[in-house]
């Protein structure tokens, strides 16, 4: 009972949840009901944070609001995202490019690194901090590139018969 207590207290508002309805056109929980198989009330536990979604109802999100960025925030949520260390910031897109242009400027040095330390195919102590400190630089990196995707499946999408969907 203690554990599910904790679970519950980690709980926070999903307002992304929220805001990809209204984006999508369903000003209510009751309208967006007739695209997602719940209950009005079940959207907006959902949405407040108070009942914990699951794989597939990420994916169900994703797919009728066409807002592929639930996804990347669903797992930044879940114990699986948390452990490898996925995470999503809201950032402004000036934001993230300035700042993966800062960490691709290290991009060659860290590679050249990573390239020394697996030419025998064995990292060994001596190699290890330094293995270390490229690992967490990827880390930083893919974290900056989320940031950019779920700015980029945020943004109202213009669809046209020439464009084929998703730009």
């Amino acid at each position: 009972m203690k554990k599910r207590m904790a679970v519950n207290r980690k709980m926070r508002e999903r307002r992304y949840l929220r805001e990809a309805r209204l984006a999508a056109g369903y000003s209510s929980r009751c309208e967006a009901s007739m695209a997602i198989p719940y209950a009005p009330e079940t959207l907006g536990r959902h949405e407040r944070g108070e009942t914990a979604i699951g794989p597939e109802d990420a994916v169900l999100y994703a797919e009728c609001y066409d807002r592929p960025d639930i996804l990347y925030r669903y797992c930044s949520e879940c114990p699986v995202g948390q452990r490898i260390g996925m995470k999503t910031t809201d950032r402004d897109l000036p934001w993230a490019a300035l700042r993966i242009n800062q960490r691709l400027r290290k991009a060659k040095e860290v590679a050249d690194t990573l390239e020394d330390i697996a030419e025998d195919g064995i990292v060994d102590e001596t190699e290890r901090p330094k293995f270390e400190a490229a690992l967490a630089y990827l880390r930083e990196l893919s974290c900056i590139i989320t940031d950019i995707l779920v700015w980029n499946y945020a943004q109202p999408r213009k669809h046209s018969a020439s464009s084929g969907g998703r730009a």
